[in-house]
């Protein structure tokens, strides 16, 4: 057997094979008999490959498989396979250009600073930058911008007064002055052209004239009036506008006149054109009119009164102080006041204030819990304030100085051992809640509940054996002793109970020996003249 390894083809004994498999020839042996021969071939295919690149012109030269491309074109290259047999690549190489743009723009000096692909323009100028194009190489774009410029100009005008309202490039003159009109140039940007309009005036005069009836007729610019009137002549300004004068005649005739005047008593004597009044009356006197002509004039001369006159106000504490025509009053009192009459002479006003007095009063209340004044309920003791209308108008402050006592409500627990327990004069002869209302000292309920046990029979115990009281009435301290004949305690409580049975004290004392007494002193000074009841307490029994 033969194993053999070739590429495409194998040529064996004058025999070609091109595929892999097993193949027998027979040979003759040297000893002369059949020698078979099996070749086991296997046949690798030699590859033909095709590849395509494309690169950018900045990529140039392109290096592939040591294989150098200086443009786009077709080079093959023989490689080896892995099944070691030849490889021929064909590789294909596409070069895209590289491009090299100009722009231009134009912009006016309003749209600075001007950004383009992120590049910004502060006057007008050459910037690039470098994009990337649709092929994927680079772009180099260059801008040129243009800045044109914004015109300012200046332009003026003269017309009459008889042409306003004037519209110049829809800006509306309504006088003489300087306006701005934004207009847009052949390059499309602002041109700002300044407006001076002159406006030379339209005379339109109107004159008078006062003559004496001696100086008639009487001639005026070529016109003549024979009597008093008006007439109109139309002239032409230098600057060419229209000019009326208009000429209004007064003919003064020798005048009589009447004038009044009114004074004050303390302006006599009056002077009026040299002539002296020394009271009230009439007098002549002739004088020179402006136009030269003459003018006799009658003067009445009214003297007039100067008032005195009294004021009264009346008016509540309250409202102190009291301006009356920017005088302050401060308390009740007159003062003076100096006015000026509408004739413009003085005036003199006394104004007398009366202040009433505010009302205030006390009212003393003694009440249980809570009491209800004017609608308002108390439950407090304290001093109170409410205000009234008194009779002269005034407020009337009441004061309630209340009192208010409690009601009080307590209890009592009593365990009796009898058949009936007396309290306050009244006996109970089952067990229950029994409930009393007296009085207290300051006259309002007091509720004591009572909670009574009856016990049938007497416990026995040792605390019955010995019990003292002493001194007995007392003013203040009171000893108690208590002697055990057969102690089964060390101490000893002793309870002390009001008459309504009320727990008021409690004193713990102790035993000292067997057959010896507890004492203890008990101060009742603080408590209430009555009747008080002492408990001794010892290990639960009473």
């Amino acid at each position: 057997e033969i194993a053999e390894t070739a590429c495409d083809s194998y040529e064996w004994n004058g025999q070609t094979y091109t595929v892999s498999g097993d193949y027998d020839q027979t040979f003759t042996a040297a000893n002369g008999c059949d020698s078979v021969v099996t070749l086991h071939l296997t046949i690798n295919s030699s590859y033909a490959v095709t590849d395509a690149q494309t690169i950018c012109a900045s990529e140039l030269p392109y290096t592939w498989n040591d294989v150098v491309f200086n443009a786009a074109g077709t080079q093959n290259v023989t490689l080896q396979a892995a099944n070691g047999c030849d490889s021929v690549v064909t590789m294909t190489l596409t070069v895209n250009p590289t491009y090299a743009v100009t722009d231009t723009r134009s912009v006016c000096p309003s749209e600075l600073p001007y950004t383009w692909n992120g590049v910004i323009f502060n006057n007008a100028s050459a910037q690039s930058v470098t994009l990337q194009a649709t092929n994927g190489c680079d772009s180099v774009v260059t801008m040129i911008l243009t800045v044109n410029q914004t015109h300012v100009t200046t332009d003026s005008r003269t017309i009459c007064q008889s042409e306003l309202p004037y519209t110049w490039n829809g800006v509306v003159f309504n006088a003489a002055s300087v306006k701005t009109a934004t207009l847009q140039d052949a390059n499309g940007c602002d041109s700002t052209v300044i407006m001076t309009l002159t406006v030379n005036p339209t005379y339109n005069i109107t004159e008078t004239q006062s003559v004496c009836q001696s100086e008639l007729p009487y001639t005026w610019h070529g016109i003549t009036f024979n009597a008093a009137g008006t007439q109109v002549l139309n002239l032409q300004t230098v600057n060419g506008c229209d000019s009326v004068v208009t000429l209004t005649l007064a003919v003064n005739p020798t005048y009589a006149v009447t004038d009044t005047r009114s004074v004050c008593p303390s302006e006599l004597p009056y002077t009026w054109n040299g002539v002296v009044f020394n009271a009230a009356g009439a007098q002549s006197v002739t004088l020179q009119a402006a136009n030269g002509c003459d003018s006799t004039v009658t003067m009445i001369l009214t003297v007039n009164q100067t008032h005195v006159t009294t004021d009264s106000r009346t008016v509540c504490q309250s409202e102190l102080p009291y301006s009356w025509h920017g005088i302050t009053f401060d308390a009740a009192g007159t003062q003076v006041l100096n006015l000026q009459t509408v004739s413009g002479c003085d005036s003199v006003i006394t104004m007398t204030l009366t202040v009433n007095s505010a009302v205030q009063s006390d009212l003393y209340e003694t009440v249980c819990d809570s009491h209800e004044w004017n609608g308002i309920t108390y439950t407090e003791s304290g001093d109170y304030t409410q205000t009234f209308p008194a009779a002269n108008g005034c407020d009337s402050v009441v004061i309630l100085h209340l009192t208010v006592n409690q009601s009080v409500s307590t209890e009592a627990t009593v365990s009796c051992p009898d058949s009936c327990y007396i309290w306050n004069g009244q006996s109970y002869c089952a067990s229950g809640d029994y409930t009393q209302t007296l009085q207290t000292v300051n006259g309002c309920d007091s509720t004591v509940t009572l909670h009574l046990t009856i016990t049938v029979g007497i416990d026995e115990h040792s605390l019955a054996s010995s019990m003292t009281v002493y001194p007995n009435p007392t003013s203040g301290i009171v000893n108690v002793q208590c002697t055990m004949t057969d102690m089964q305690t060390e101490t000893v409580e002793f309870h002390v109970h009001d008459a309504y049975g009320k727990l008021v004290d409690v004193v713990e004392t102790r035993f000292i020996a067997s057959g010896e007494p507890a004492t203890a002193q008990i101060d009742l000074s603080r408590y209430a003249n009555g009747v008080y009841f002492v408990k001794a307490v010892a290990n639960g029994n009473v």
